[in-house]
């Protein structure tokens, strides 16, 4: 035991100081992954023998995700352990009076086996609050025979949890007979009007925390969808239907994959294309919960931890050490911020956003993805667009939809199909050589020769027909782009030359960037647009040619500077002049966790209009949805009034007290960046990894991505071009983020309605915190 009491108070004195005043300790950063999947719609109709019961399995980890996004809004200074497990082996260490001899489970074979657990076990001042989550949105009983078995199937859920809070707190007891201990059940999507079907006392009734406890409020997604839950509620008159009518009213209860209409607050509400999350950004609620189930329990809290001194610390240290310990092995790292960022980031580029072998929403990915791009699974839309057997393919989709994978995949298929064939790809030039190069790292894997030329020394090192001559030399020329041509009849002339070549494929990755080098904004016009577009068409008769984009990007980047931008152009162009195979949309964020993905909906939300056109309002914002359940550490948006250089400092400098560095291998910075430098030296952060942009350059973001971002975006002014354009940055920065980010934003104070309604917008999918 002195080993994990050692332990423990090392992992107290490194990992648990607040990033925030009077904020929690979450461990670990974000929710623990117990069970994530990818499913294409709410149908529970799937093929698949086990779909029901991973269905249950994803609903039930949601319910937990739920909790912990509530705790971690609460005020109040604690530690919370979430998926807390323990084996015989570390209660025994515990119980000293327990008797090994006799004890089956003593036994050397089994005493490693898991004894016990909960959700989540919260860490007072001087006391602890064990809370077990449970989902019952599985649990539904239409028939009137089937409503007994409904009640058992309640209670039994409630009796389970019972019992696994009991031996919690006989573990914690075990260790100190004085420590307070308080349990209770979860229940997320259960209302309290329904507490009686449970039929137990009043006692355990008072251990439930129900969705009103949580914040959880009754919402109707849309007219068509009130119409479906008006249908399945029966009629209340017949006694036997109440367990179908209470069922019915849970499918009520907001969930992460409905969508809550508020027209006032958030303006034609029927545009949301992000996965609201519980609106429980206040917690009010939950507050006055935990001040009646929990603060009216325990003495105050400074006395408590005072009267007992080392006795809580031991038990307190001794459990940070259980949690963290496997085989008997302590992994403090697993409570750092940046150990967490980097085991989510895994998952993510690696494409592990499921469990199933045959889940109907994903498909393994090709094995040219798999072995060269490490990207194991493809969504439906994906493996379709790669697929594709048209010679112009333009895909279109939000950042973090997977573009830039199928290019990559599709260009080192084209070469390994026959030893004499060419590509040139248009691509983004990165900022630096630290920068993830996902084309580059999967040509090397794959043997794939290529070159790099940058596009601002093409004009004055080749002539159109000198690069085509170039290309018969290598397998991949890579032109990265940056910068821009004095002859604006170039590319159009480059792009004719290669459509003579027959063996020859073209690649562009993205396409707002391609047309802004190549037409900036001010020399922009119609005309000379329509002439690149007709080009590429013309060459795509004869040869493959693949294009990536989002034009919403390109608009945001150039609205500042131009009123009338020509997004609508492209886009009419495009719808007018390709066929609907020739058009693919891709609307699921793969990139970024599901949190960071509803940020940069909600983001994207604000430039929806309303257009005649259906197809081309699709081909200008498509839709974005979070593609997956990995969740992440909850992004921190910092408001400031004005830019502080000390207060800036002060809460990056927090931020490296949760050990963000630690096996973080790549950091995006914009903005501030010279205060920011120093600060990350002093946190040990090796800069070579380090990649810092300035507010000037944001269009060197495309295809760019690193696990965790620090962005300071000044002054956001609501005059509508500038206001455009800040949002702009704002979004493409936040996307280059996988995993993390860390938003410190300085709003125009003069502007108090707008500033509520963005925040208001924001507040359910990151923490707001106005200074």
């Amino acid at each position: 035991m002195d080993e994990y009491v050692k332990n423990g108070q090392e992992i107290f004195d490194t990992y648990c100081s607040p990033a925030m005043e009077n904020s929690p300790i979450m461990l670990p950063r974000a929710p623990n992954q117990t069970y994530i999947d990818l499913y294409p719609n709410p149908d529970p109709n799937q093929p698949g023998p086990s779909f029901d019961d991973d269905r249950r399995r994803q609903k039930n980890y949601e319910a937990e995700v739920v909790v912990y996004r509530t705790v971690e809004k609460m005020k109040g200074n604690f530690i919370v352990l979430h998926s807390f497990k323990y084996t015989h082996h570390q209660y025994r260490l515990c119980d000293r009076s327990h008797v090994r001899r006799g004890c089956q489970k003593c036994d050397r074979k089994y005493a490693a086996n898991k004894h016990g657990e909960c959700d989540f076990l919260i860490i007072g001042q001087g006391y602890f609050v064990i809370i077990e989550v449970k989902d019952m949105t599985n649990i539904v009983a239409t028939d009137p025979s089937e409503v007994s078995k409904g009640y058992q199937a309640l209670k039994g859920t409630f009796d389970k949890s019972l019992e696994q809070r009991e031996r919690m707190v006989k573990l914690i007891q075990s260790i100190d007979q004085g420590m307070t201990v308080l349990h209770f059940t979860a229940y997320p999507n259960f209302s309290k009007q329904f507490r009686d079907e449970f039929q137990l006392t009043e006692k355990d009734l008072s251990s439930i925390i129900f969705a009103e406890d949580l914040d959880r409020t009754c919402i109707i997604e849309s007219e068509t969808e009130y119409e479906k839950a008006s249908s399945v509620l029966p009629s209340p008159d017949p006694p036997s239907s109440i367990f179908s009518r209470l069922m019915g009213c849970l499918r009520c209860i907001k969930s992460e994959t409905e969508i809550e209409i508020d027209i006032e607050s958030l303006q034609s509400a029927e545009s949301l294309n992000y996965i609201p999350a519980p609106d429980f950004a206040d917690v009010d609620n939950f507050s006055a919960w935990w001040e009646d189930k929990v603060n009216s329990v325990v003495l105050n809290e400074s006395q408590r931890e005072e009267e007992f001194g080392d006795r809580f610390k031991k038990v307190r240290n001794m459990l940070l050490s259980i949690w963290c310990t496997d085989k008997d092995i302590c992994d403090k790292e697993r409570c750092s911020l940046g150990r967490c960022i980097a085991e989510i980031d895994e998952k993510l580029r690696s494409g592990k956003f499921t469990f199933r072998s045959n889940n109907p929403g994903v498909i393994e990915a090709p094995s040219v993805i798999r072995d060269y791009i490490g990207v194991h699974n493809l969504t439906e839309q994906q493996y379709s667009a790669f697929n594709s057997k048209e010679k112009l393919l333009w895909i279109n989709g939000p950042a973090g939809a997977g573009k830039s994978v199928l290019l990559c995949g599709k260009i080192i298929e084209v070469i390994q199909s026959d030893e004499e064939n060419r590509v040139v790809l248009f691509k983004s030039e990165p900022t630096n050589a630290t920068q993830l190069q996902l084309y580059q790292d999967a040509f090397d894997k794959a043997n794939v020769r290529y070159t790099v030329i940058h596009f601002r020394y093409l004009e004055k090192q080749y002539t159109p027909s000198e690069l085509v001559a170039v290309i018969a030399f290598n397998q991949v020329l890579i032109i990265e782009m940056r910068g821009t041509l004095h002859d604006k009849t170039y590319v159009p002339r480059l792009i004719n030359e290669m459509g003579g070549l027959k063996y020859l494929s073209v690649f562009i990755d993205d396409f707002q960037d391609f047309i802004y080098h190549i037409l900036p904004v001010l020399s922009y016009t119609l005309e000379r647009c329509t002439l690149i577009i007709d080009s590429i068409i013309k060459i795509s008769r004869s040869i493959i040619v693949w294009v990536a984009c989002d034009l919403v990007q390109y608009s945001f980047m150039i609205h500042n500077l131009q009123q009338n931008y020509p997004v609508t152009d492209i886009a009419t162009l495009l719808v007018s002049k390709l066929t609907s195979n020739q058009l693919i949309t891709l609307s699921k964020n793969l990139r970024n966790t599901c949190d960071l993905s509803n940020i940069l909906s909600v983001l994207r939300d604000s430039f929806i209009t309303e257009t005649e056109d259906s197809n081309r309002s699709n081909l200008i914002l498509p839709k974005q949805i979070a593609g997956h359940y990995l969740h992440g550490p909850k992004t921190v948006i910092h408001v400031l009034k004005v830019l502080n250089g000390t207060l800036t400092g002060e809460i990056v400098d927090k931020l490296f007290q949760n050990n963000i560095s630690i096996t973080l291998n790549g950091i995006l910075v914009c903005g501030f960046v010279n205060k920011l430098i120093n600060i990350f030296k002093k946190g040990g952060l090796n800069l070579d990894n380090l990649v810092h942009v300035s507010e000037s350059s944001s269009r060197c973001l495309y295809s760019s991505q690193w696990p965790a971002a620090v962005i300071v975006l000044e002054e956001l002014r609501y005059k509508t071009a500038h206001l455009l354009s800040k949002l702009a940055q704002l979004y493409l920065k936040i996307s280059r983020a996988r995993v993390y980010c860390c938003v410190i934003l300085v709003l125009d104070k003069g502007q108090n309605e707008q500033n509520s309604l963005l925040l208001r917008m924001l507040k359910d999918f990151a923490q707001i915190v106005e200074h």
